[in-house]
């Protein structure tokens, strides 16, 4: 009996002097690591949770898009965890934009209204907290024609810098996307 309390005192002790913690204490400073940004491995894993979780439920959850593309953010593009920009299975046109950060989901309207497609080849970036994007916008160009009017489609490309900022507003952390739209010939 003797030697088992001589046991669990030492024990006890030890786990004292090696800064030991228990699976329901929260962990001790020097047991939480930090990358050079300064969020700790939790917090980079659960951005990458909440992405992951976008993509694998996007289908389910969006069921009236089509996810194009896609680019995950790091910790220099926060608050951007996610960008992807779909096209509306409705009518046809690409000029959504999703951009998921701590607040959850947040759907971007890009040339509204319009017949509008994702250009792919100039592809979906970020640049810290920037997303950019180009989409193709179609226009309707009438022409005079002898006896009425010829309706010809003007394609010109628009480039998207949406500019993604997090501010705190009674007491609860807002999202905001700030847009500047640059039009050039095709």
């Amino acid at each position: 009996m003797r030697l088992k309390l001589a046991l669990l005192l030492l024990s006890s002790l030890l786990c004292l002097l090696n800064g030991c913690v228990s699976m329901g204490a929260p962990p001790s400073a020097s047991s939480v690591q930090e990358n050079s940004s300064g969020e700790t491995e939790s917090e980079n894993e659960a951005a990458s949770n909440r992405a992951d979780n976008f993509l694998a439920n996007f289908s389910q959850e969006f069921s009236d898009f089509e996810l194009l593309d896609y680019v995950k953010g790091g910790s220099e593009n926060t608050p951007i965890m996610l960008a992807g920009v779909a096209k509306n299975l409705k009518d046809d046109t690409s000029s959504t934009l999703f951009i998921v950060d701590s607040n959850g989901i947040g759907l971007v309207g890009l040339a509204a209204g319009l017949d509008a497609t994702y250009r792919s080849v100039d592809g979906l970036r970020l640049s810290d907290n920037v997303v950019l994007l180009s989409l193709n916008v179609w226009t309707q160009a009438e022409s005079s024609v002898e006896d009425g009017f010829l309706e010809n489609k003007v394609r010109k490309i628009h480039d998207f810098e949406i500019t993604v900022t997090q501010n705190e507003e009674q007491g609860g952390v807002n999202t905001v996307y700030t847009n500047k739209e640059t039009i050039r010939p095709d």
